[in-house]
């Protein structure tokens, strides 16, 4: 279970990046958290409209990860 998802409404859902990676096609299918792989899947992934500031969002959540010492992300506990 993910805290996030107690946040959503009846018309919403958290979508792990971990799915989101899966249905893009046009990248080789990998379970990796490696960073190029992430940012190459952000950028060419046709449901994020908006990659730009989706990468921004991201390195957010990387560096807040790093000064609180979170060892536990992966690609299926975050998402949009």
């Amino acid at each position: 279970m993910c805290a996030c998802e107690d946040f959503n409404t009846p018309e919403q859902r958290l979508v792990e990046f971990s799915n989101i990676a899966i249905s893009n096609i046009d990248i080789e299918i990998k379970k990796t958290t490696d960073i190029s792989y992430i940012e190459q899947n952000i950028r060419a992934n046709k449901l994020i409209q908006t990659p730009e500031q989706t990468l921004e969002k991201f390195w957010d959540m990387f560096i807040i990860d790093a000064l609180i010492g979170n060892t536990d992300r992966h690609n299926a506990n975050w998402g949009f």
